[in-house]
């Protein structure tokens, strides 16, 4: 007898413990209306997908939303301790999105739950490739690309440098992976438009890094040069979206002592701070004013002035959206605005339907909540069970 009652009391507890931890839920939820009274895991696009979390402990909440590929697109953070709040991700473009819930537990944020989505329509390219060159890197001086004697840390502040023929310099610029995910860079490092150094390198997420390679001017004419980097995605399949994909300084190559000549607007090249354009003379409305500025809605096409004819061009490309699937692939048109007329880090125009662009597979919402209530239902019938037994 003793034995069924001690019996029962485990079973009951453990019931109340299975329950407890079962209860003890921590989930958010998507909604297409903002009183949250109507759950769904289908929208379309144009709809405000609307979230809410929900916790059993008031506690310090978090909701991520990240697209189908991994990367982040929104995070909300409550202010206070809550039971509940909400993040809306707002007028969400097309595509597959994953809503995750974290809760702070003991100083340190504790993943919970997660919800998937789908937002109906076209589908519009996702970034996937967004690392850039640091215009902002203080030894550049506003220009992203620092130099200095070889082996000094003694940067040129010359908005010009002035480079003696035959000396080695150390060139150095900084380059950024702004994404929360590791990809491999191409970059492309090399003077008046020629690479001296073309080269893929891995970065980690949220990354920053620096490249120093050496300039001998030996090799260099005397006047006038332009020293550039450019970055771009190794795998020239994934769609970029970085704005600061090119940095480039002028240099002035001097020999036998001779210095070099007081730069103008009007020289022809754009060799001062505040030019943006020199086109050889000082007439306004031509393009280029009398003060070296581009003038808008000027239609007249002409050169704005360069340090070599060979300049490093560099593209802006954009794409119109992705067709619908045509025997097994998808295009599209990508142009440059800047009329290049050069193909390196085009983006694709054709694209594998496999590849899932077009995928618009709405997933169960909260599917690891919906797998703990089935295991607590049949924790419970065996528990039940066992308490019918010991009561015999």
């Amino acid at each position: 007898m003793v034995n069924k009652r001690l019996g029962l009391i485990l079973s009951v507890l453990l019931i109340g413990f299975v329950f407890a931890g079962f209860v003890s839920a921590c989930h958010v939820i998507t909604y297409s209306d903002s009183s949250y009274t109507h759950a769904e895991t289908s929208f379309s696009q144009g709809d405000t997908v609307y979230g809410k979390g929900y916790s059993d402990q008031t506690k310090f909440l978090k909701i991520q939303y990240y697209y189908q590929n991994g990367t982040f697109a929104k995070e909300c953070v409550s202010n206070t301790e809550v039971d509940s709040m909400k993040c809306d991700l707002g007028n969400a473009q097309a595509g597959d999105y994953t809503a995750k819930i974290f809760r702070k537990e003991s100083g340190i944020w504790v993943y919970k739950n997660s919800a998937t989505f789908t937002v109906n329509g076209p589908k519009l390219p996702v970034c996937e490739f967004n690392m850039s060159i640091r215009l902002s890197y203080g030894n550049g001086y506003g220009t992203g690309i620092a130099i200095a004697p070889a082996g000094t840390t003694n940067w040129i502040s010359d908005s010009v440098p002035n480079l003696t023929k035959g000396e080695s310099y150390d060139i150095k610029f900084a380059i950024d992976n702004e994404f929360n995910v590791a990809n491999v860079a191409h970059i492309i490092y090399g003077v008046d438009g020629s690479g001296i150094l073309d080269f893929g390198r891995p970065m980690d997420a949220d990354s920053s890094t620096y490249f120093d390679p050496t300039l001998n001017t030996s090799t260099l004419s005397c006047g006038y040069h332009e020293i550039f980097a450019h970055i771009g995605a190794e795998n020239k399949s994934q769609i970029e979206c970085s704005l600061s994909d090119h940095a480039s300084r002028q240099i002035y190559v001097f020999c036998n002592n001779t210095n070099p000549p007081t730069p103008y607007c009007g020289d022809g090249i754009i060799n001062q701070l505040n030019e943006t354009c020199d086109d050889g003379n000082n007439v306004n409305g031509d393009g280029c004013s009398s003060l070296c500025t581009i003038e808008q809605n000027n239609t007249e096409t002409k050169t704005l002035g360069t340090t070599n004819p060979e300049f490093y061009c560099s593209s802006n490309w954009q794409c119109s959206g992705w067709s619908e699937c045509n025997d097994g692939v998808q295009t599209r048109n990508c142009y440059d605005t800047n009329n290049c007329e050069v193909k390196y880090n085009m983006p694709s125009e054709v694209l594998d339907c496999s590849a899932g662009i077009t995928s618009n597979v709405t997933v169960n919402s909260n599917g690891n909540l919906s797998l703990w209530f089935l295991i607590g239902i049949v924790i419970f019938l065996i528990l039940i069970i066992i308490l019918v037994n010991l009561l015999r």
